[in-house]
C-alpha cells in the first residue's frame, strides 16, 4: 500500500514516443504537483515495451500513457500492465491516465479502468484536475465501508464494491470477489456512498462509477460484465461522471 502522507514522493511514468512532448509534459507534472504541495519523480519512456517492463518490477504510482504510439500502442501497454502475470485484473497496480489527441477513443479506454482521459490539446487546462483526482483516489484507495450484518459488521474496501441491488428491504452487495445480502435502504446507502463515487443509475441499483465499463442505450455494463438497467433520466449524468473521472 502506498504511503499517502504529504511528504511521500509520488513515482510517475510518462510513456510517449514523442520525446519532445514527453519532456515538456514531465516538467508540467512536476510543477503542477508542486503547486499542490506534493513532490514526485517522473521517468520518461519513449517505448511502451520498456515502460511495461519497468512497471512489472513495481514502484510506479501513476502512469500517463499515450494511446497512439509505434510498435506497441497505449491500449496494448495498458492490457499488459493491468493483466500481466494474473488470471484477472491486478487490484493494486498503478493508476492509468490515457493521453491522446483523439477524444473519440475515450470509451474504448474503459476496459482498463483508467483514472482519467487527458486530451493533448487541453493538457495544461486539465492536468491539475487529473492530478487532484489521483490524490483523492490514493487517499481513499484502502478505505472500507462497514456493512451491518445482523449484530456484527462486515468491512469491505470501497473500491471493491461494484454495485448494490435493492429488492424490497433487502440489499444485495456485489463486490469484486463476492456477493452477500443485508437488510437496509438503498436511499441510505446512496447518501453514505455517494461521496465515494457511487451513483444511482436506477431506482433499484447503486453503482460504483469506477466499475462502469460502458453506458449503453438503456443499460450499463460493468467491468465484471454485469449488465444493469439504466433509467433514461440518469443516462446523461452517468456519462458526465465518466467523462469527468467520477
Amino acid at each position: 500500500m502506498n504511503d499517502n502522507s504529504a511528504d511521500c514522493r509520488i513515482s510517475i511514468a510518462v510513456c510517449d514516443d514523442d520525446s519532445c512532448f514527453a519532456g515538456l509534459f514531465a516538467t508540467m507534472i512536476e510543477k503542477t504537483l508542486g503547486t499542490l504541495e506534493r513532490s514526485c519523480s517522473v521517468k520518461i519512456f519513449t517505448d511502451a515495451r520498456d515502460c511495461c517492463a519497468a512497471v512489472e518490477t513495481g514502484g510506479f504510482d501513476l502512469i500517463f500513457l499515450d494511446i497512439e504510439m509505434n510498435d506497441m500502442d497505449g491500449f496494448s501497454a495498458a492490457r499488459r500492465i493491468r493483466f500481466c502475470g494474473t488470471d484477472g485484473q491486478r487490484e493494486d497496480g498503478p493508476f492509468l491516465i490515457f493521453v491522446s489527441s483523439h477524444e473519440n477513443l475515450v470509451f474504448d479506454a474503459y476496459e482498463f479502468e483508467p483514472l482519467w482521459f487527458l486530451p493533448k490539446e487541453r493538457v495544461s487546462a486539465e492536468l491539475e484536475r487529473a492530478l487532484k483526482k489521483f490524490l483523492e483516489k490514493t487517499a481513499k484507495r484502502d478505505l472500507a465501508y462497514r456493512f451491518r450484518d445482523g449484530i456484527s459488521y462486515k468491512p469491505v474496501r470501497i473500491r471493491d464494491i461494484f454495485y448494490l441491488e435493492c429488492s424490497g428491504h433487502n440489499l444485495e452487495i456485489n463486490t469484486r470477489t463476492e456477493r452477500f445480502c443485508i437488510y437496509g435502504s438503498l436511499k441510505q446507502m446512496e447518501q453514505e456512498l455517494g461521496p465515494f463515487g457511487f451513483f444511482r443509475i436506477h431506482r433499484n441499483y447503486l453503482v460504483n462509477v469506477d466499475a462502469v465499463f460502458s453506458v449503453n442505450r438503456d443499460t450499463v455494463t460493468l467491468v465484471d460484465y454485469s449488465v444493469l438497467p439504466l433509467s433514461k433520466d440518469r443516462k446523461q449524468r452517468i456519462k458526465e461522471l465518466l467523462l469527468s473521472g467520477g
